[in-house]
């Protein structure tokens, strides 16, 4: 893949407890973990299951980040958030496509709950 290709600036974020609201409830937001860094993002492919999140409101997109020690630390949970629009996807799967740590391929939902 070259350069060229990856033409989005994502971050990556970590739900973190962030104190509580005095009746003992933890309450959390979102803090950064990794990024900005360039990336690919495109629509998955159609199967059977993406389709039918699809009719639900749920758009399912790759996103293709280069291999770093810091993007290796992202786990499923946590989230990618694109610089130039705003947009959150939830992170479902991460993946080492290539099998040479050169990039990280991500499976994430956008439109669902944040």
């Amino acid at each position: 893949m070259n350069a060229g290709e990856m033409r989005e600036r994502v971050r990556f974020e970590r739900r973190q407890a962030s104190g509580d609201d005095g009746y003992g409830n933890v309450l959390y937001d979102w803090q950064s973990i990794a990024g900005p860094v360039a990336a690919r993002i495109k629509p998955a492919r159609g199967d059977e299951e993406i389709l039918a999140q699809r009719l639900a409101g749920v758009a399912v997109f790759e996103i293709i980040v280069r291999w770093a020690t810091e993007i290796a630390a992202v786990l499923s949970g946590d989230r990618c958030v694109n610089d130039r629009t705003g947009l959150i996807y939830n992170i479902k799967t991460i993946q080492n496509m290539d099998e040479h740590k050169r990039y990280f391929t991500l499976t994430v939902e956008a439109g669902g709950a944040t």
